[in-house]
């Protein structure tokens, strides 16, 4: 009888010490659920950090732009002003500035991609070299109305939307005309749609929500910031 008792409680230990552990299943389900968590943390910091970049960007473009028009108002045009001139003049502060025996070549912005300058020959009038363009590519779709509506508001006269191909855009995206009514005309290669203008205070939110601008299915658009004397 007491052997019996010994068998018993032996086993009802064994029963017990069995209960306190986790089944298969239950491991399963809860590595799953930390998965997910993990996940969706990862997605919100990546949104943060884009929204972040965006805002810094705009902040940095307004100042840019700010800067050429001041150090170029006494000049009847923007002749030489490019990627190196801007930079040497400290128009590129805040940015990833590359340099080569001193001289600046390079400018990539918040979301580590290039940002080109070029002269806009054709603004306001043919030939006259009196605008510039800035184009800042690499910008993810889900900023790119936000970054445009910014800027916007901070007094960019002139903005287009270029959904950005393969292998990406290699330099600035110069408008190729401006009329009397202050319509933009953006440059037939790479494609592109006038996001604001002068003929209009307000954006054209058909035209740079479309699937030519910020609606595109391609990741990236390359935004283009005009100004003109």
């Amino acid at each position: 009888m007491s052997h019996q008792r010994k068998n018993l409680s032996a086993r009802s230990v064994g029963r017990q010490s069995a209960q306190k552990g986790y089944t298969i299943v239950e491991l399963s389900i809860a590595v799953a659920i930390a998965g997910v968590l993990l996940v969706s943390a990862i997605g919100l910091v990546q949104t943060v950090l884009t929204t972040n970049r965006a805002n810094e960007t705009t902040t940095l473009l307004i100042k840019a732009m700010a800067q050429i028009d001041k150090i170029w108002a006494d000049q009847p045009d923007y002749l030489g002003l490019n990627v190196g001139t801007a930079g040497a003049a400290g128009v590129f502060n805040g940015m990833q500035v590359t340099r080569t025996a001193g001289a600046v070549t390079g400018v990539t912005s918040k979301f580590n991609r290039p940002v080109y300058v070029a002269v806009a020959p054709d603004l306001p009038v043919t030939g006259t070299n009196r605008g510039y363009a800035i184009t800042f590519t690499g910008i993810p779709t889900t900023v790119c109305a936000d970054l445009v509506a910014a800027a916007a508001g901070g007094g960019i006269r002139a903005i287009t939307v270029t959904p950005e191909p393969a292998g990406g855009v290699a330099a600035a995206i110069v408008p190729t005309a401006l009329s009397a009514s202050g319509v933009l005309t953006p440059p037939a290669t790479p494609a592109s749609v006038v996001a604001i203008d002068a003929a209009s205070t307000n954006m054209y939110i058909a035209t740079t929500m479309g699937v030519g601008g910020c609606g595109t299915a391609n990741a990236t658009v390359a935004l283009t910031f005009v100004n003109w004397k």
